[in-house]
């Protein structure tokens, strides 16, 4: 999605370049075929997909245009979610845009929620993906990923 939206004409559009990542969405759901995803857990077990659409790794809700796909994420907790949505049907793409708004997709049977401070995913056909927009080419993908703490000094600023 991703790929098409940085690819729109909307996007070089100053009042119309919100909705390059809407109208993405619409062109991908019709265009791109499903994928085998399998998960690889924290416990060993694996878990595969084999008409995954979407998976994104986030530690926040928002991508893209400020679609709250993961509402459950959060840049304070020491874990990463991951969301999988199943290539949808004509009938369920309705609803998952409208249980999107209402943020509870999570709920829907074709779309799979983990919360995990670590997990693989790998691909056997070739996905576009992308990392904070940038794209990362049209290619097949074994990736892990990890939370890691970091320590930071933080100056409090003089109260007065």
């Amino acid at each position: 999605m991703v790929h098409f939206a940085n690819h729109s004409l909307l996007k070089s559009h100053q009042q119309l370049s919100g909705f390059s990542y809407w109208a993405s969405v619409r062109h991908a759901i019709k265009s791109l075929k499903p994928f085998r995803l399998t998960v690889s857990q924290p416990d060993g077990t694996k878990i595969t997909y084999p008409r995954a659409f979407l998976a994104t790794v986030t530690n926040q809700p928002y991508f893209g245009g400020g679609i709250n796909i993961a509402p459950k994420a959060s840049l304070y907790q020491k874990q990463l979610d991951l969301i999988i949505v199943e290539k949808p049907t004509r009938r369920q793409i309705f609803l998952f845009i409208f249980m999107l708004l209402l943020k509870r997709h999570l709920k829907l049977r074709f779309v799979h929620h983990f919360s995990e401070t670590h997990f693989g995913l790998d691909t056997q056909q070739a996905r576009y993906g992308q990392i904070d927009g940038e794209e990362l080419g049209d290619k097949v993908y074994h990736v892990s990923y990890e939370t890691q703490t970091y320590p930071f000094w933080v100056r409090r600023a003089n109260q007065t």
